[in-house]
C-alpha cells in the first residue's frame, strides 16, 4: 500500500511542477496512429460489420482507411485494445452491444 501512495504523490508532485512550468518532468504519451484497414482486413470483416460494430459511420471508416482523418481518444484506444486482443471483436459484433451496455447522455 506505501508503494501504491508514493507513486500516487509522485505523481501529483510531478503534476504541479509541470503546472508550474517545469515541463521536463512530465511525460506525455500520445498512442501512435494504426492502420485501420489492415486492422479490418486482418479480422476479415466488411466495412459494414467493422464499422457497426464500432458504432460508427461507414464514412468514418472510409476517412481512417484513407488517411484523411486519423481515430483519436476512446477510438483510437478500442482499436489498439481490439489489434491486441482481436476476441474483443466477437463481443462487439453481437448486435447491438455498444449501444445497449454503454450508453452516453449529453449533460
Amino acid at each position: 500500500m506505501d508503494d501504491v501512495f508514493e507513486s500516487i504523490k509522485r505523481g501529483l508532485e510531478q503534476t504541479l511542477e509541470h503546472a508550474n512550468g517545469r515541463k521536463e518532468i512530465a511525460k506525455i504519451h500520445k498512442p501512435k496512429s494504426l492502420d485501420v484497414k489492415t486492422l479490418r482486413e486482418t479480422l476479415e470483416m466488411n466495412e459494414s460489420g467493422f464499422a457497426h460494430a464500432l458504432n460508427i459511420s461507414v464514412n468514418t471508416l472510409r476517412h481512417w482507411e484513407q488517411g484523411k482523418r486519423q481515430p483519436k481518444g476512446p477510438a483510437l484506444v478500442l482499436l489498439k485494445v481490439i489489434a491486441e486482443k482481436p476476441d474483443v471483436m466477437n463481443m462487439l459484433s453481437q448486435p447491438n452491444f455498444l449501444t445497449e451496455n454503454f450508453r452516453y447522455e449529453r449533460a
